[in-house]
């Protein structure tokens, strides 16, 4: 798959969405976001549609796990997986559903599609694999709008952004139960380029936001396949990691709920999620947590991704910012064949002069 860039098209109000689809993707052009959403597994791909120098950004879900928490502290690590959830091809294949390209009175030009499956639990064993069939129907529902949306969950309002934000819906509805006390949802984060710093806004003990810079480029794995950086929680409805430069400038953003609505046979009720995560050396790993009951129950979390503008060069931008280089580099180029041909006349004049013959055009 290749993302390039777009010059952002639109209708007489000047914006529309451009949508494309493909064997293995659906592309999305709004305005400057370009996105692609893969068909083998949830990921999403997007850049600035016109920036000259917009890096490519990742985030991708490519598998769940089950656990016991043995220690009950609340965090996933691996020594406490029972089983693990491949939501990848070709362990999986999704379904697509059509593309629904519409307008609506409230949030405008829009474009909504889901991906869907019946996802296994496995466990390797010394005697072999143990699969629960049917473990789970998973579907991820993805949207993007002109304009804003809003939405609510227990912990209060919140607000996905139109044109420069795709909001994801993932709804996990378990059929075939496994005694666990938590599923983890794997979120992998990619910057391209020297987008690679991950911005962490947590909560401290004050209530205050903190943010902490991590570097995608340090590989954390190499510390044990138990380390990992609990998340500080807060008291909003959504967490947030940007995507941002060696100096701070942020490009792009991931939220996530904090809150998961979930649902089972007899009552309807909120679980808080919690989060860690570790560096890859070629990004970020986040686990967010959703706690589990006995029996069969729905879960459902809402996640989105975008671009931030202010962190971006346009052509017109790059242009203004080096107007000054470019005529420099122009006037030396123009210096350059003036000088040229002023050589190549004189050595004409000159082999003239000798009563040398010329080579080059007639004689006069």
């Amino acid at each position: 798959m290749n993302i390039l860039p777009y010059e952002a098209r639109g209708d007489g109000t000047g914006y529309s969405i451009v949508v494309t689809s493909g064997e293995s993707e659906i592309g999305i052009i709004s305005g400057n976001l370009t996105a692609y959403i893969t068909s083998d597994w949830p990921r999403m791909l997007f850049q600035h549609s016109t920036s000259p120098f917009t890096p490519h950004f990742d985030v991708g879900y490519q598998m769940m796990y089950l656990f016991n928490d043995t220690n009950e502290d609340g965090v996933f690590e691996l020594s406490e997986m029972t089983y693990t959830v491949y939501l990848d091809h070709p362990h999986v294949t999704w379904n697509m559903t059509e593309v629904n390209h519409s307008r609506d009175p409230d949030i405008g030009e829009y474009v909504r599609f889901g991906m869907y499956t019946d996802v296994q639990a496995s466990r390797t064993l010394e005697n072999g694999t143990v699969e629960a069939r049917d473990w789970a129907n998973a579907s991820f529902w993805f949207q993007i709008s002109e304009n804003s949306s809003n939405y609510q969950n227990y912990l209060g309002d919140y607000t996905i952004g139109g044109k420069l934000w795709l909001r994801t819906n993932m709804t996990l509805t378990i059929t075939n139960p496994i005694e666990a006390t938590g599923a983890i949802l794997e979120q992998n984060l990619q910057g391209g380029g020297s987008t690679n710093t991950f911005m962490l806004k947590e909560m401290t003990d004050r209530n205050q936001v903190k943010i902490t810079d991590v570097s995608g480029w340090v590989d954390e794995t190499s510390r044990g396949p138990n380390f990992t950086h609990p998340f500080s929680n807060t008291n909003e409805p959504m967490q947030e990691i940007e995507f941002a430069t060696e100096d701070g400038t942020v490009q792009a953003f991931h939220y996530w709920g904090t809150v998961a609505y979930c649902e089972n046979e007899t009552s309807v009720f909120n679980e808080t999620v919690r989060s860690a995560y570790f560096t890859t050396g070629s990004g970020l790993t986040l686990h967010s947590v959703f706690p589990l009951q006995n029996g069969n129950m729905s879960i459902s979390e809402d996640t989105s991704i975008g671009i931030d503008e202010d962190g971006f060069i346009h052509v017109q931008d790059w242009i203004a910012r080096h107007i000054v280089g470019i005529m420099a580099i122009m006037g030396s180029i123009i210096a350059l064949v003036v000088l040229t041909v002023f050589v190549r006349k004189r050595k004409k004049r000159s082999a003239a002069a000798q009563g040398s013959p010329v080579t080059h055009g007639a004689n006069k």
